[in-house]
C-alpha cells in the first residue's frame, strides 16, 4: 500500500467540498495545523474529521468525531473522540494546559502516531463530517482503517 500524505487528504477534501458544500453558505471548513501533542487539540470544541499522522505526514487513520455531546461540551465531538487515542504524558499533572504534553496510548504509539490534524465544522453542518469521512475512505486507503466505502468505478 502506498503511503498517504496529508497533502493527498487536502486534495480529496477540496474535491468533496467542491461537490457537496452549499455555495450560498458559510466558508468551507479548513484543516488545522498538525497538533504535536502539546497543549489543546485544535478544533477540540467542534465536530468534524481527524487524521492520525505518523512520520513524514503519513496518514495512518481517518476518523470522525461528530457526536453532539451534552452540557457545556455540546458539539465537542473531536475532543471527545480523540481523547480515546491519547493520555496525559507522565509528569504532566499540574502543568498548565497550554504546555501540557500528551502521548498516544500503546496501540497507537506502536503504530507510530505522532500528530493529529483536525477539520472542524460549524455545528449546523457537522452532519457533513460523516459524508467527508466516507468520501475519504472511499478514495484513500490508509493502513489502519478497516471499513471502506465502495469505490467509484473507473469503467
Amino acid at each position: 500500500m502506498p503511503k498517504v500524505t496529508f497533502d493527498a487528504i487536502i486534495a480529496a477534501s477540496d474535491e468533496f467540498f467542491r461537490r457537496h458544500w452549499p455555495l450560498s453558505e458559510a466558508e468551507v471548513p479548513s484543516w488545522n495545523s498538525p497538533w504535536n501533542l502539546v497543549g489543546t487539540l485544535p478544533g477540540h470544541n467542534k465536530q468534524g474529521i481527524y487524521l492520525l499522522l505518523g512520520g513524514h505526514d503519513e496518514v495512518l487513520y481517518i476518523g470522525v468525531g461528530a457526536s453532539l455531546g451534552s452540557g457545556k461540551y455540546t458539539g465537542y465531538g473531536l475532543g471527545a473522540r480523540t481523547n480515546q487515542y491519547f493520555r496525559m504524558a507522565e509528569g504532566q499533572r499540574g502543568v498548565p494546559v497550554k504546555n501540557r504534553r500528551y502521548a498516544p496510548k500503546k496501540k497507537w504509539a506502536d503504530r507510530g502516531v505522532s500528530q493529529v490534524v483536525t477539520l472542524g465544522f460549524h455545528q449546523d453542518y457537522a452532519y457533513l463530517a460523516y459524508g467527508l469521512e466516507a468520501f475519504l475512505l472511499r478514495e484513500i486507503e490508509t493502513p489502519y482503517n478497516k471499513v471502506r466505502s465502495a469505490r467509484a468505478s473507473n469503467s
